[in-house]
């Protein structure tokens, strides 16, 4: 299998969750797979051999790759402003891997979901990979792959010798989605519970995942979903305190394998001060969720059904849904 990624150079410290998860695509014996687009041969001397070239039109594109599969990197919309709009037209499977449509502004809308969704469908793309859960319905074939952590970066070590506060990484912006994430914060803040350090994490983000006994975060806020650091908290062997989350019996199995607050964070105090306090509780929660962790949400892990439902796409066969959506 053939596959085209189309990229435009754009690299964050938070890649292990798109180019370079895709990029694990071509250890598979049976893919050859190419980056193409403004800056990668800059980046990706062996997967990039072709210098980017405005000139060339999306027949010439898919005439000198001759892929079996375009493959899309939603990161922000200007991926997609270079990209030839008829190049979906032609009869070559496409699929866009998404980032979080709820934080990306398209065309001077700010936060307009459905200006998103509907992105989807000017493109035709063949098929949409929601990387979160989400209510609305999609205006082209969807199915949800959620996140999952990089087996090669987070690694498990024990709660003994922790820092017994609690962690968190992550932006605190004015998205209206980061409501419960900022009031979160506040609170623990106010009590004392939470780290000094905590925010961005621009290095040795694995690292400060195995510094503190718990770590903060917020399910998408009012989303209730399945981020990157649902899995990779566990993954570390941290204790994760969140609000609900959508789908938890479907990802985690009937055992506790994490700490739930309510919305409005009014019991986060007590749930913080029972994990801190209790350490064999703790333990026994961070065994479950590595093992639930370990066994359904590596990259070795998604990597595998990414690769079953391109091969399904390609042939033209039902797109296997192992997680419902």
């Amino acid at each position: 299998m053939r596959i085209l990624v189309l990229n435009n150079g754009y690299r964050r410290r938070d890649d292990r969750t798109r180019i370079d998860f895709i990029k694990k695509l071509s250890r598979h014996p049976s893919i050859e797979l190419f980056i193409y687009g403004p800056r990668e041969e800059l980046i990706e001397r062996e997967l990039a051999p072709v210098p980017y070239d405005s000139r060339m039109t999306e027949t010439d594109i898919i005439s000198y790759f001759d892929p079996d599969v375009l493959f899309f990197i939603l990161h922000n919309m200007i991926a997609l402003d270079w990209i030839p709009k008829d190049i979906c037209k032609y009869n070559v499977p496409s699929v866009i891997l998404e980032e979080d449509h709820y934080g990306l502004n398209y065309q001077g809308v700010v936060h307009d979901d459905k200006a998103i969704l509907n992105l989807y469908k000017e493109f035709e793309f063949s098929l949409l990979l929601r990387r979160h859960y989400y209510n609305e319905k999609a205006p082209i074939q969807s199915v949800w792959l959620p996140f999952s952590a990089n087996e090669e970066e987070f690694k498990p070590t024990y709660l003994t010798g922790r820092y017994n506060t609690v962690g968190f990484v992550g932006s605190v912006t004015n998205h209206p989605y980061y409501a419960v994430r900022r009031k979160a914060i506040e609170v623990l803040k106010e009590s004392g519970l939470l780290a000094e350090n905590h925010g961005s994490v621009y290095k040795g983000y694995d690292k400060y995942l195995q510094a503190y006994i718990a770590y903060l975060t917020c399910g998408g806020g009012m989303l209730h979903t399945a981020l990157a650091k649902t899995f990779e908290i566990p993954a570390c062997g941290a204790v994760m305190l969140t609000n609900q989350l959508y789908n938890s019996d479907l990802l985690f199995g009937d055992k506790q394998c994490y700490v739930t607050y309510k919305d409005d964070c009014s019991d986060i105090v007590e749930k913080a001060k029972e994990i801190l306090n209790d350490h064999d509780m703790a333990q026994e929660i961070a065994k479950n969720g590595i093992e639930q962790v370990y066994k359904k949400h590596m990259d070795k892990h998604r990597l595998v059904e990414l690769y079953n439902i391109l091969v399904a796409l390609t042939y033209g066969k039902e797109i296997p849904r192992i997680w419902g959506q």
